[in-house]
């Protein structure tokens, strides 16, 4: 204690400053590796997770454009208009392998068990449409 008594007033003071700019500085630096971890983390969110999520809507899309291609194609076969009927066959066709395209890209870019387990189910529930559909047309 006898060096901080023996020390002028203004020498005090800088060691003070000194000591208080330390800690300033350190807590800066901890705070922008606090934002570069933050920063890696979104991007990861936004490479899987968002990604994941747009794949899901794009797979919803191309699912609805094959229920539509499907209605057509149910209409047309009916009124016996065969190209036509083959022009939405095919319009199907694509639309269905688009959709499980899609799923797929989903289900790899999930990151949670539960989200990889939904897609699982939703690709084995679209197969299981598509099974009962062709079941449907071919009788």
């Amino acid at each position: 204690m006898k060096f901080l008594e023996n020390m002028k007033v203004g020498s005090k003071i800088s060691l003070l400053v000194a000591i208080l700019l330390f800690f300033i500085i350190s807590l800066a630096g901890y705070g922008l590796f606090a934002v570069r971890t933050i920063n890696i983390e979104l991007d990861g969110l936004f490479k899987n997770d968002l990604q994941g999520l747009r794949a899901a809507k794009e797979a919803n899309i191309q699912l609805m454009a094959a229920s539509r291609a499907l209605r057509n194609l149910v209409v047309t076969a009916h009124e016996q208009k065969a190209e036509v009927s083959n022009r939405y066959l095919e319009e199907y066709k694509v639309m269905m392998e688009k959709l499980y395209q899609q799923l797929d890209k989903a289900h790899e870019l999930a990151t949670s068990d539960k989200v990889k387990q939904m897609t699982q189910d939703t690709i084995a529930a679209v197969k299981k449409m598509q099974e009962e559909q062709h079941n449907v047309m071919v009788s």
